[in-house]
C-alpha cells in the first residue's frame, strides 16, 4: 500500500430487517471530518477522482456497490477493490487517487478533513509529481531524521540518547552516540560538542 493509505472497518449489525452499518469519528477516522459528500449515478466506463491533495485526508465507502480505486504516492501504486460498505479506505493527503470501474447503482460516501478548496488540488499528474518533488526538497532530513531513515549496512548511523540541542552550527548530543549534522559522523563518546572545525571529546 503507499504510504498513509489504510482500510477501514467499521461496525455493523445485521439481522432479518438488514444491515446497519456505522462509525464514530474518534474511533474509526485519524481525521475530523469538515465535509462529506456521495457520488452516485457514474455512467459505465466513467472515471471519478483523478487528482490529489496537498493538505485534505479523505475516507470513502462504497455504502452501495462497488468500484475500483488507484492509489499512488509516488513511490507505490496499487489498485484496491471497494466493494464492501463496512469497509473503507483512508486517502491521506498528497496521494493520488482515480476511482474507476463503478457497478450500477454504487454510491460512493466521501469523509473529508477539510473544506472545499480549488487551489488544494492536483489535478494532473504532471502537476502532482512536480509538487512531490518540491515538497521532498524542502523537507530535508534533520539529524534525527537521518537516523531514523539509516539503513543497515555499513554507513549506518546510530544515535543514543535522550538529550539533543542543535544551534546554528553547533551539535551538542549526550550519551552514546552523536551523528554530526555536516558530515553525518557516528561517534562513541560520552560528550561531543562541534563548532567549525573545533571538536571537543569529553
Amino acid at each position: 500500500m503507499p504510504l498513509g493509505v489504510k482500510m477501514l472497518q467499521v461496525a455493523q449489525n445485521v439481522d432479518e430487517r438488514g444491515q446497519l452499518c456505522f462509525m464514530e469519528v474518534a474511533t474509526h477516522l485519524p481525521f475530523e471530518v469538515r465535509r462529506v459528500f456521495w457520488i452516485s449515478g457514474v455512467p459505465a466506463g466513467k472515471t471519478r477522482g483523478g487528482h490529489a491533495h496537498w493538505t485534505c485526508h479523505e475516507a470513502i465507502f462504497p455504502v452501495a456497490g462497488s468500484f475500483e480505486i488507484e492509489v499512488d504516492d509516488g513511490e507505490v501504486c496499487c489498485t484496491v477493490a471497494m466493494a464492501h460498505p463496512w469497509e473503507g479506505i483512508t486517502i491521506p493527503a498528497g496521494v493520488w487517487c482515480e476511482l474507476r470501474n463503478f457497478a450500477p447503482g454504487t454510491v460512493c460516501f466521501v469523509l473529508a478533513s477539510e473544506a472545499y478548496d480549488a487551489s488544494g488540488y492536483a489535478l494532473t499528474r504532471e502537476a502532482w509529481h512536480q509538487g512531490l518533488a518540491e515538497l521532498k526538497r524542502a523537507d530535508a532530513p534533520s539529524c534525527l531524521e537521518r537516523k531514523a531513515r539509516c539503513e543497515k549496512n555499513d554507513d549506518e548511523v546510530h544515535i543514543k540518547g535522550d538529550e539533543v540541542h542543535i544551534k546554528g552550527d553547533e551539535v551538542h548530543m549526550r550519551d552514546d552516540g552523536v551523528c554530526m549534522r555536516d558530515d553525518e559522523v557516528c561517534m562513541r563518546d560520552d560528550e561531543v560538542r562541534m563548532k567549525g572545525d573545533d571538536e571537543v571529546r569529553g
